[in-house]
């Protein structure tokens, strides 16, 4: 980024204060968010289109564990990332890899200390996220192709049920929540099994086991295809108005962009399922919560003008790339 010459010591501080921040890849939160509004209006029985207000502490709570999972991951992966063109911040240098591992110890301590502030029940939820994502990261999970995939459904699983429990207590049973949050963990599971196809050269340079790596590019593009009719089926087998509406329709839309995917067979041809199933959950979700396709949208043009002016890149896109 090319500084202007009026105070640059001021521009070059927010500049490295922004670099912590995106460190965090943010994109990576727009289906965290959506997930966790779907949960919210669940749990607070919220009507389309109602101006029910954010559990802000909680939203931010959830922000900070999946912004330390996300960051460790990076730490953890950064020889493989740099040979994937994944990380930028720190293949570049721009913040260094001690300031990174403070950076995730503070969050950790953060967003559990946020959490305990919601409720018992959505600590225990952050606190088995945080193990979930420290494990996956520090104990090699991510290498095993089908743990790796359970793990990522399970990070759907516990984002939707903490958006239930970032509002005051559900009626519903704790059994029934967990069968209405299936489907955001296939969901979750589907968009997971075809981001690794891109990174293939890459992870088995390095040895990796990935599930696109161990299985190749035909069974991996049929797992996320048959993942995705799942999360369908089960959403209308839940018989509940929210899920339907939220990951249901976004998994029924997302159905063809899957198929021609699997159809065509090519590895680098998986970003508009992606994509467009990550827009279509949060527009479904901000049917029940509008002002989420606000902070989405921030968020979207936040980051664009970030990538843009730091690194060059167009990113992020609704583009096949």
């Amino acid at each position: 980024m090319n500084l202007p010459t009026a105070h640059p010591s001021l521009l070059q501080r927010v500049v490295y204060v922004l670099d912590f921040v995106f460190l965090l890849r943010p994109t990576q939160f727009f289906p965290l968010w959506a997930t966790m509004f779907a949960g919210i209006a669940l749990g607070a029985r919220v009507e389309f289109f109602s101006p029910h207000p954010f559990p802000a502490t909680a939203i931010l709570s959830s922000m900070l564990c999946a912004g330390h999972i996300y960051l460790f991951n990076q730490i953890i992966d950064r020889e493989n990332d740099a040979v994937n063109k994944k990380l930028f911040i720190l293949e570049s240098g721009v913040v260094s890899l001690r300031a990174a591992w403070i950076e995730g110890v503070m969050l950790v301590i953060i967003s559990l200390a946020l959490a305990w502030t919601v409720s018992n029940e959505f600590f225990y939820v952050v606190l088995f996220s945080t193990l979930l994502g420290l494990t996956y990261s520090f104990l090699g999970l991510m290498n095993r192709p089908i743990i790796s995939a359970a793990m990522n459904a399970s990070g759907g699983v516990t984002t939707f049920l903490a958006g239930v429990y970032a509002v005051p207590p559900s009626e519903t049973s704790f059994f029934q929540l967990l069968f209405f949050s299936l489907p955001f963990g296939l969901a979750w599971a589907a968009v997971f099994v075809l981001v690794t196809l891109p990174d293939m050269e890459g992870d088995r340079q390095f040895g990796k086991r990935t599930l696109a790596v161990h299985y190749g590019v035909s069974v991996t593009l049929l797992t996320a295809l048959v993942l995705d009719a799942l999360a369908l089926a089960v959403a209308i087998a839940t018989l509940n108005i929210y899920v339907i509406a939220t990951i249901g329709l976004s998994a029924l839309v997302s159905l063809p962009l899957f198929w021609q995917t699997w159809k065509r067979g090519r590895a680098d041809d998986i970003f508009l399922p992606v994509k467009y199933s990550m827009l279509c959950l949060a527009l479904t979700a901000a049917c029940f919560l509008p002002l989420s396709l606000a902070l989405a949208a921030v968020t979207f043009f936040a980051c664009k003008a970030y990538y843009k002016a730091r690194f060059g890149l167009d990113y992020p896109n609704f583009g096949k790339k």
